[in-house]
């Protein structure tokens, strides 16, 4: 048996509007068991799924035999936070570790990223949210070239807002409606000016997408980073602990607060 891990993913800066994303490790974790089988299966929190990701990650590795996946998953799903980033990553691993493959890090994030659009998981890939799923910290990518353009390995407390309200409809034309702001929040965050990118980020998704900026500003008056993660309806703080105990109470009047850190060491070193 071989067992890979993942982080969730926190959005500093969504890749919907120009192709190019930054986000950051949560200490959530994924953790896929595979072993070799007479058939290929998988199961996710104890349900019976169809194993079609792990059909095209098996063809992808050059993987002959049949294998059963078993993930264990603490990322909540649908709520913009990487669950199937963290999944195929963890995934990945497993499968390169069962059969003797060689890991490179950035080579798995690519591939991460090539399996989510073929199986239409993500509009762009997600290149950003696989990165900080498998490497920690903070990183910018760029998800069409599929570059890794910068990572910074820090740490930090961190806190996350699963609201009471659903995830908006999304759409390309309605992320890309305004590029021009988006752009600006990729500049800052190549700077390692990672608030700041947040904070423009998240001004722009919220109102393009329809989501309460509020959290978001109770967050940024305790001088917290803290911005919409994904495409929602999650939103994500970090900064001291201090800080973020002073929005416990008014986060929890939105939904429910899930306490974390920032990791900055991969999840190849879990």
């Amino acid at each position: 048996m071989a067992v890979g891990y993942a982080y969730a993913a926190g959005t500093v800066v969504n890749a919907l509007s120009t192709g190019k994303g930054s986000a950051f490790a949560l200490n959530i974790k994924t953790v896929a068991k595979v072993n070799w089988s007479d058939k290929t299966t998988l199961t996710s929190n104890g349900v019976k799924m169809k194993p079609d990701v792990v059909e095209i990650a098996l063809e992808h590795l050059e993987i002959k035999k049949s294998v059963e996946v078993d993930v264990k998953s603490n990322i909540p799903k649908g709520s913009g936070l990487g669950s199937s980033s963290a999944f195929v990553n963890s995934l990945l691993v497993a499968l390169c570790r069962l059969e003797g493959i060689e890991i490179d890090p950035i080579e798995i994030v690519k591939l991460n990223a090539k399996i989510s659009l073929e199986c239409g998981i993500s509009y762009t890939g997600a290149m950003d949210d696989a990165a900080a799923s498998l490497l920690g910290g903070f990183v910018v990518t760029d998800n069409e070239k599929m570059e890794l353009l910068r990572h910074d390995k820090i740490e930090s407390r961190a806190v996350i807002l699963i609201p009471n309200w659903g995830r908006k409809e999304v759409t390309i034309e309605k992320m890309r409606r305004n590029p021009k702001i988006v752009k600006s929040a990729v500049e800052l965050a190549l700077e390692g000016l990672y608030c700041e990118a947040m904070k423009l980020n998240s001004e722009y998704c919220c109102s393009v997408l329809g989501y309460d900026v509020e959290p978001v500003k109770i967050a940024e008056k305790s001088n917290l980073c803290a911005g919409l993660s994904g495409n929602g309806p999650a939103y994500v703080a970090y900064g001291s602990s201090a800080d973020i105990c002073r929005i416990l109470g008014e986060w929890t009047k939105f939904g429910k607060v899930i306490l974390t850190t920032i990791p900055k060491k991969s999840a190849l070193d879990i």
